[in-house]
C-alpha cells in the first residue's frame, strides 16, 4: 500500500501525504512535522523517525511501514532533523535498532501532533449572505477565521459593485476552497446572493457549506445542489448556538477549534 492508495484516504482526518509539497523553506518544517505526525498517529510508521549527522535517515526495515516512500518523495528538499528540533517538533532520544545497533532517534513531540489542529494549508474562504439579514453573523464568520489564521475572508460588503468588481468577486469565488453561505429568509429573493451560490456550485474546486439562521427553511426554488449539503443549522438565537455552529464551521474547514 503506497501514500496514493485509496485506502489511506480512509484514515482519520484529511490525508496530506498526496497534496503538493510546499516550496517555502520555514514552511516545508511545518508540513514534515505535521505529515509525520498524521503518519503516526494513522499507524503508517512509528513516532520517531531515525536521525544521523543531523539528517534524517531513510529506513530500509520492512517495520518502517510507509515512512521510505514517504520521506523519499520530499528529495533533496527534505529539511534536517536538525531543523526539525530547533522549531520543538522533534525531541532527541537515544535507542536501538532491530539489528541491535545503537542509534539515535528524533520522537516527534506534542507540538508536532498540535499541528494536526489545522489544515495542511491555509484555506481561501468567501462568504455570501444578504447585508439585511445576515451582516451580523457575516462579521462573527470573518472574525472566527480570522482567529484561525484565515487572514482574509472574501466577504464583499458591497452588493451593487460595478461589471469589473462583478467579475473579479466571480473570479475569487470560483478559486475559494469553501463558499460559506448565510441563509435566512429572504436571502435567496437576492439575484446577487444566488448568482453568487451559482458559481460556487458551478465550480468543483469549491466545497460549499450553508448556514442556515433565523429561522431559514428551503424555499420550493432552493438550489438543488445544495439539497445534498448538510446545512449548519442555527436553532435559535443564543450565544451557545451560534458558538456551537462556529466550531462546526470550522471543524468542516479542517480546524479543531474547542466546543
Amino acid at each position: 500500500m503506497g501514500v496514493n492508495d485509496p485506502m489511506v484516504s480512509d484514515l482519520i482526518l484529511h490525508n496530506p501525504l498526496h497534496d503538493d509539497l510546499p516550496t517555502d523553506p520555514v514552511k516545508r518544517i511545518h508540513r514534515l512535522a505535521r505529515d509525520l505526525a498524521w503518519g503516526a498517529l494513522n499507524n503508517l510508521w512509528e513516532a520517531r523517525v531515525e536521525m544521523r549527522g543531523g539528517r534524517f535517515v531513510i529506513p530500509r526495515t520492512a517495520r518502517a511501514g510507509l515512512l521510505p516512500e514517504y520521506l523519499g518523495r520530499w528529495g533533496d528538499t527534505l529539511p534536517s532533523a536538525m531543523l526539525l528540533s530547533a522549531f520543538g517538533y522533534i525531541d532527541e532520544q537515544q535507542g536501538v535498532s532491530p539489528s541491535g545497533a545503537k542509534v539515535t532517534f528524533g520522537a516527534l513531540t506534542q507540538a508536532a501532533f498540535a499541528l494536526l489542529n489545522q489544515p495542511v494549508a491555509t484555506p481561501q474562504v468567501a462568504i455570501s449572505y444578504a447585508p439585511a439579514t445576515s451582516s451580523a453573523l457575516a462579521l462573527l464568520v470573518v472574525a472566527r477565521l480570522q482567529l484561525v489564521g484565515v487572514a482574509h475572508p472574501l466577504l464583499d460588503m458591497n452588493h451593487n459593485p460595478g461589471d469589473e468588481l462583478h467579475a473579479e468577486r466571480e473570479k475569487d469565488i470560483r478559486h475559494s476552497d469553501y463558499m460559506v453561505a448565510l441563509l435566512a429568509p429572504g436571502t435567496l429573493d437576492s439575484d446577487y446572493v444566488v448568482a453568487e451560490l451559482l458559481w460556487a456550485l458551478e465550480s468543483e474546486a469549491v466545497n460549499v457549506i450553508p448556514v442556515w439562521h433565523d429561522g431559514f427553511a428551503p424555499p420550493h426554488d432552493y438550489p438543488p445542489a445544495l439539497t445534498a449539503r448538510n446545512a449548519i443549522r442555527i436553532s435559535d438565537e443564543t450565544t451557545a448556538a451560534y458558538h456551537g455552529a462556529m466550531v462546526r464551521l470550522l471543524n468542516r474547514m479542517g480546524y479543531a477549534p474547542r466546543g
